[in-house]
């Protein structure tokens, strides 16, 4: 039995020894993978914590980088006077370095600038919600106390204000008096609250002329409403039923034009209600009813000063209907008629001044005359005309004048003047007239249809009276203007 069992027994134990075997083998096998496992992962990790200080240091110092341009950027602002932007850096900065004094310090005093700003301003709700701001950021503010005391007071003076309006605006003028009054305790010199307070002791005159603008309504006496009206809304202006009562006055009177034809006074009405009331139907078809009907009245009454040869008028009257329709056709076209005639007319006075200017002031009174034909009632032509004869009969005094002096000398056969002719010898002054006055008179004229002043100056010869009395007049007419 023992025998049998054996060989049994030992291959079991060759078996069980293989096994170890192979479980040592195994081991043996896994432990050097492991250490080569560890050889990679080690460096693997080394390098991975190398890398992350690298990368935080590198974060570190752009921070650190990008705190400090928050901080210049913010004091140069600061400096500048530009707060919003200072506000903004100093924010930013603060955001980056919770616990920085420098930052703090600059969004306080940024804070503080824009209380100080707003202040001036009066913005005062503004003011104090930046004077809170720089109080919270915990950095010490010599001047917060001041402003905290100052924009208390301005905070209550704006709340009595809107109390006191409240109170107005109901018709409560008592207790709004009394807003005012405290109001203007804590700030005397506040022009506004001294206007309002004034306006509060005129409440019962309100109420007066209130009263009196709607019995004048009910009575259909509209304009008496509306200047009654329009002094109680200098009191209260802002008052509902006062401001409705004055639509309803002005909105008459308007309709009351219409019917008397007196279109412009409407239109001119009906677009102040227009303009204050855009909604009001009734103000929006009286103006358009009153602008019609006066456009219509300028075109006729610029055709009627037309055909009366009235050009000035009819193109003032063409001018204001196209100003209140540009597109109308009827107007364009009596404006393309007025313009012809009116250049017509200017085209002959230009020709009549010309003329003037030569010194042939025959013609230029008949170009003159032509015109005036055109426009009989221009004032112009006729100062023109006026001028023309004028300065045509001056010269021709001056003419006769320069004969009588030169005649003595051309009877005398070119010599000197008369010693008995004391004014021809001061003027003389050792020279003589000696041209063929004669001659000269018509060989001017046949050469330039002149016979007045250029006659009288080649006839005075050397002369030197005659020359300075017809110069001192040729100044004269050189700045007269017709």
């Amino acid at each position: 039995m023992s025998n049998r069992t054996r060989p049994i027994s030992m291959a079991h134990n060759h078996e069980k020894k293989s096994s170890v075997c192979d479980a040592v083998r195994r081991a043996f096998n896994s432990s050097r993978g492991f250490a080569g496992i560890l050889t990679i992962v080690i460096p693997a990790v080394i390098i991975i914590i190398i890398g992350l200080v690298i990368w935080h240091d590198h974060t570190v110092r752009t921070r650190h980088k990008d705190f400090r341009n928050f901080m210049e950027q913010g004091t140069a602002s600061y400096k500048a006077g530009n707060f919003d932007a200072a506000e903004d850096s100093a924010q930013k900065a603060i955001k980056m370095s919770p616990n920085d004094g420098d930052a703090k310090r600059l969004l306080a005093d940024t804070c503080l600038r824009k209380v100080g700003v707003f202040y001036k301003h009066q913005r005062y709700a503004d003011a104090k919600s930046y004077l809170e701001k720089a109080t919270a950021i915990g950095t010490k503010a010599p001047e917060a106390e001041k402003w905290d005391n100052l924009l208390g007071k301005k905070l209550k003076i704006e709340e009595l204000c809107s109390m006191g309006n409240q109170y107005f605006n109901s018709r409560d003028f008592k207790s709004a008096f009394r807003s005012y009054s405290e109001a203007l305790r804590l700030e005397p010199r506040n022009k506004a609250l001294i206007k309002n307070l004034k306006k509060a002791k005129q409440g019962n005159e309100f109420l007066k002329l209130l009263n009196t603008s709607k019995k004048a309504l009910a009575d259909k006496q509209f304009a008496r409403a509306e200047e009654a009206i329009s002094r109680a809304l200098i009191i209260a202006p802002n008052d509902r039923e006062a401001r409705e009562i004055r639509t309803k006055a002005r909105i008459s009177i308007a309709l009351g034009h219409l019917r008397e034809g007196e279109y412009a006074k409407a239109y001119h009405l009906s677009l102040r209600l227009v303009k204050e009331l855009p909604a009001n139907k009734e103000a929006q078809e009286i103006n358009i009813t009153s602008k019609t009907k006066w456009m219509e009245a300028l075109i006729s009454d610029g055709d009627a000063f037309f055909r009366a040869k009235r050009l000035d008028a009819a193109k003032r009257c063409i001018d204001r209907a196209i100003s209140l329709d540009p597109v109308n056709i009827k107007a364009r076209e009596e404006m393309e008629k007025i313009e012809k005639k009116i250049a017509a007319r200017d085209e002959k006075k230009k020709e009549g001044d010309d003329y003037r200017s030569a010194g042939k002031f025959d013609k230029a009174i008949g170009c003159y005359k032509e015109a005036l034909s055109m426009d009989p009632g221009n004032q112009s032509l006729n100062r023109a005309i006026a001028v023309a004869q004028e300065t045509q009969r001056g010269i021709e005094a001056v003419y006769r004048e320069t004969l009588s002096y030169s005649e003595p000398a051309l009877d005398a056969g070119g010599g000197s003047y008369p010693k008995s002719n004391p004014r021809a010898r001061r003027a003389s002054s050792g020279g003589s007239c000696k041209i063929d006055f004669r001659a000269a008179i018509r060989e001017n004229s046949r050469k330039h249809g002149n016979t007045t002043l250029g006659a009288a100056m080649l006839g005075a010869g050397n002369c030197m009276n005659c020359h300075k009395n017809i110069n001192d007049l040729t100044a004269k007419l050189k700045r007269a203007k017709p």
